[in-house]
Parts: structure tokens; sequence; C-alpha cells
């Protein structure tokens, strides 16, 4: 007879699919989720349809998710005094605020949240997750191959595996470098490369660890050793300097206790390293390299134009990076004018596309082309900060930031309560939130990412473990 978690191990695959790669409604898995995962959702429900409240209401009482409560009670306020005073739409409101909230919110929080705890191991889950690391990144190695050597078969399946838009085939192929920006199953490099960056902490922590991961003796030893390479060389692969900025700045801050301890007992050793390090540097700055065919030539013209405070000078040195700035100024210039409620969660019409209108900030090249197509939203690129603080005002942003922080304090505290390799994933799941929650308040992840509720149901489900632990239910 086959066994029913293996149901749940399934409907797991299937939820982490679309979660990870950000964008649900343009990936291809989007169809498996809607039949799979709700299916697998109710027949875990039906079993213990008895128990559902009680362990609903335990849910809300003992872990974050009455933060997440909180947070979508707060978005459907606003969104009806935003409506109210006639600058959001009934239907943006009903279709983004309550449905698509709802699935993409309390659906994907609420799955792992109530079933995980109960049906797969939290070491079944740590185990999952690394795999799922190596084979994301050795798709990505397979597509710099498959673009480089135009191999067609691999550009096929590569194609079937992300989630790909047309128009953004070109910023992908083409790089000043002239080597292909690969995006493994991504929507477009920059989104991988933030992907790479989010899960460095549990990456570290699972491959450094003297703990074994899988049972199996090859398996163990092969993705122990692979892992970590195929990290670097993908997030190089990418192109993307600001996150390799990011990249640079996770990796100290999480080794920087070893670093400094190495550094004091090593100090010859350092000092020589530094002394190569200066020379090659020299050698190189006097070597004729046209840094104009490297992807290092954005870092420098941006580095360049930052001490003259100039808009302009930042916007024609980084573009995309400028595209981001001009949005994040704009969208908190309309926070202030709705300081309290906002515009309404989702709100990218009429009102939006009239501030921007009537900017007078410089726009980009892609900003110009937005707001010059926009007809009923306008797409704009942006981070959970100002996004929530213009549609849903500043109650709303801190609710958010409550989520989040009592998200990761509620980990810290509970990581006592687990051993070996289930101690060691919590204790980077906790890392890795903190640098999504980072993230999201200087650069470019917004809130509304099935990644994150994804990983908060998690984090629930982990809670509710050591609860019904602790008080023998």
């Amino acid at each position: 007879m086959v066994n029913a978690n293996y149901f749940l191990y399934i409907s797991l695959i299937f939820m982490f699919l679309p979660a990870f790669v950000f964008f649900l409604t343009e990936t291809t898995y989007f169809p498996m989720l809607i039949f799979v995962v709700p299916m697998i959702l109710c027949l875990v429900l039906y079993k213990e349809k008895s128990k559902l409240l009680p362990k609903i209401l335990i849910l809300y009482k003992k872990t974050n998710f009455k933060y997440f409560v909180f947070l979508y009670l707060w978005i459907l306020i606003s969104g009806c005094v935003a409506f109210s005073l006639g600058y959001y739409s009934f239907n943006r409101f009903l279709y983004v605020a309550v449905l698509a909230f709802i699935f993409r919110g309390f659906f994907v929080f609420l799955y792992p949240a109530l079933t995980l705890n109960k049906y797969i191991k939290l070491n079944t889950i740590a185990k999952f997750f690394y795999l799922a690391y190596f084979v994301i990144y050795l798709i990505g190695i397979l597509e710099f191959f498959g673009s480089f050597y135009n191999i067609s078969i691999i550009n096929n399946i590569i194609h079937f595996l992300s989630n790909i838009r047309p128009e953004d085939l070109s910023i992908i192929i083409e790089a000043n470098s002239r080597l292909p920006r690969i995006r493994s199953v991504f929507m477009e490099p920059g989104v991988f490369g933030k992907f790479i960056v989010i899960n460095l902490p549990i990456i570290y922590t699972l491959s450094l660890t003297k703990i074994k991961i899988y049972k199996n003796k090859f398996l163990n030893i092969f993705t122990k050793k692979t892992v970590l390479f195929l990290t670097f060389v993908c997030i190089l692969l990418t192109q993307s300097p600001i996150y390799y900025i990011f990249f640079l700045i996770v990796t100290l801050l999480y080794f920087y206790k070893s670093i400094f301890t190495y550094c004091i007992k090593n100090k010859l050793t350092i000092i020589s390293i530094l002394l190569m390090c200066f020379l090659v540097t020299v050698f190189i700055l006097n070597s004729g390299i046209d840094w104009n065919t490297t992807p290092f030539y954005r870092i420098i013209n941006f580095l360049e134009a930052i001490p003259k405070l100039s808009l302009d000078l930042i916007i024609l040195a980084e573009p995309s990076l400028g595209t981001r700035i001009i949005n994040n100024m704009n969208q908190f210039l309309l926070f202030l004018k709705h300081p309290i409620f906002g515009v309404g969660f989702g709100n990218t019409g009429w009102i939006l596309i009239k501030h921007f209108m009537q900017s007078t900030l410089p726009q980009t090249m892609e900003i110009q082309l937005n707001v010059a197509n926009a007809k009923t939203t306008l797409p704009m690129t942006t981070n959970a900060m100002y996004l929530l603080l213009y549609q849903t005002g500043i109650i709303g942003f801190i609710l958010y930031c409550l989520l989040m922080i009592k998200s990761i304090t509620i980990l810290e505290k509970i990581k006592k309560y687990f051993v070996g390799l289930e101690f060691l994933y919590v204790q980077s799941l906790k890392q890795s939130l903190l640098v999504l929650f980072c993230l999201s308040i200087i650069y470019n992840q917004g809130f509304f990412d099935e990644y994150l509720f994804f990983l908060l149901g998690i984090v629930s489900s982990i809670i509710l473990f050591v609860y019904y632990k602790r008080v023998n239910l």
C-alpha cells in the first residue's frame, strides 16, 4: 500500500517550485500548484477535521501567524478606506487585496504551517531544500554551456523550466562581457542572484557541517563538495553587480568571527595575502584591460557617480539601479500624501500613473516607456518597504516589520529544542529570513512573493512542532 505521506512530499515539491521562482502567475508550474496542492491540503484537513479549528487557534496564539493576520486585516481596512475615498478601484481591491492575497498569502502560508510539522520531518525538509539548491544551481551551469555553445536541446529544456518572458531574452543572452547571463529556473538573472544571496546562510551551514545530510554516502559527499562551488560560479555567471556586493556582504557577516580569529592567529599570512592582492591589483590596473567588457564596469561607473550626488549621473551609470531609486522616491512622495491608510494594497492604477506623470524627478528610459504605455496599471520594480508605505501607510509597514522580526526572534528562542541537522536548519533559516528582510528594506524584494509566505509557513510549522512537543499534545 502506498504511504499517504508520499502525496504530501509531492505537494511539497509543487509548492516549492512556484514559490521559489518568485512570480507565481508567470511560471510553468502554476497549473500544478492549482490542482495538486489544494487536493492534498483538503485530504489532510479531512483526516483531521475535528482538530482543524483548535489547530488553527493554536497556530494563531502561539506562532507568527497572528502577525500575518494583523497585517492582512489592516490591508483590508486601508483598502476599504482607499476605495471609499475614490482612488482605488473596487475590482482591483477585490482581485488583489482579497482573492489574490487569500490564495497567494494565506494558502501558501497555511499549507506548510498545518501539514509539515505533522506529516513531514524537519530534517526531511532540510534535505529536500539542500538537494533543490543543488539542482537549481546545476541547471544554471547547464544553461551557461547551452547558451555559450548554442546547444538547442539544453536551451529548450531551460526555456521550459524557467518562467522567462520573451521581452527579457535580450538581457539574458547579451552582456557586455559577451558571455551569456544565466537565470536557471527564474525569470531573469537578477532574480537568480537574489535567490542565491537569500539562501547563502543555509548553503554555508549545511555545506560546512560535519553532520551527514543524506544517508547515502556518495550523495552526501557529492553534494557537500559541489554545492558551494556551484553557488560561487552561479553568482558570477548571473553578472549582476549589485548581487555580487550583497553576496560579499552576507559572506563576510556569516564568517566574520572565523575571519577575525584567523586574522589574529595568522597575522603574517594575512599581511602576505594583502600585499599580494595589492600587487595583483596594481598589475591589473596597468594592464590595459577594457573594464567596459566586464560586468564590473557598472560598479565602477556607479561609484564614480555617487560623490557627485546626481540622479541623472546615476541613471546614466546604472539605469537598472536608477530605475529602482526613482521608483522608490516617487512611492515615498506618494506615501507622504497618504501616510496613514495609503492608496490601497496592490493599487498601481491611475493614482500612481498620475503621480509619475506629474513627478519632477528624472526618469530612466524604462520608467518613461512604462508611463507612456500605462493604461490601467503601472509596472515597476520596488521593494516591500516603499510598496507597503505608499499602499498601506505607516501602520501596514510597521505590521510587516513586526511579522518579520517576530518570526526571526521566535526561531532564535526555539532553536535550542532541536539537535543535529534540524538545529542547523532552524539556525540557518533564521539567518536567511534576516537576509530576506534586509533586502526587502534596502533593495528589491517585494512583500507579495510566495517564497516569503512559504518560508513563514515553515517557521509556523516549526513553532507548532515545539509547542506540541513541550505540552505533550
